[in-house]
């Protein structure tokens, strides 16, 4: 089972990592592109600050796969995923369901690695 989480982490922080790089290295055609956004003056900054956080977090859940703290990953991917689950479901009640299917995609992959994290969490402290 330790295998399947560290992989899992694994899996989970690639996928941050290539959605950070994709914040950073052009951040005024993603956000076109994605959020309909024009990054005009300082939107650059927060694009690449979150780059930065994103690429952050993809070595800190590396770093738990390879190491025998994989349990704290899991821990912190389970708020990382739920407070991205809850802005998205704050804005679709305020704002309504998104047009972006990659949006709408977002979402249903959060959920899904929420539920796999607690999953695994579950088995791990299970297994104490």
């Amino acid at each position: 089972m330790e295998k399947i989480q560290k992989s899992q982490l694994i899996m989970f922080a690639l996928t941050i990592i290539i959605i950070g790089i994709s914040y950073g290295i052009n951040p005024e055609v993603y956000a076109l592109e994605l959020y309909g956004l024009q990054v005009v003056g300082n939107m650059v900054y927060i694009f690449r600050t979150l780059c930065g956080v994103y690429l952050g977090l993809g070595i800190f859940w590396i770093y738990t796969a390879i190491s025998k703290q994989f349990i704290w990953g899991l821990v912190v991917e389970c708020f990382f995923v739920g407070g991205a689950i809850l802005g998205r479901l704050s804005s679709i009640l305020l704002d309504g369901f998104p047009n972006n299917f990659f949006l709408q995609f977002f979402l249903f992959g959060e959920v899904f690695f929420l539920i796999v994290a607690l999953f695994l969490l579950n088995k791990a402290r299970g297994a104490k």
